[in-house]
């Protein structure tokens, strides 16, 4: 969930990361994830990124804290 702490989610964005290129979306405070080459189908405002194989754990820790904060300013 988008409530969760980022560093949990992150672990396991990065684990579907080493396997294929993904695309991590929100809807409804729930956080999804799949195949990169759904990103056309997913609203860019609900993305909160597109990630492969050696992304870091920090680098999609910062996206979802930035993603939080730009749905917080709304």
């Amino acid at each position: 969930m988008l409530g969760d702490e980022p560093s949990e989610v992150a672990k396991r964005v990065q684990q579907l990361a080493c396997t294929a290129d993904i695309v991590v979306w929100t809807h409804e405070e729930q956080i999804f994830a799949a195949s990169a080459d759904s990103a056309t189908k997913v609203l860019p405002e609900l993305t909160i990124g597109v990630y492969g194989a050696g992304v870091l754990l920090a680098e999609i820790e910062d996206d979802i804290e930035r993603f939080r904060e730009r749905r917080s300013e709304t």
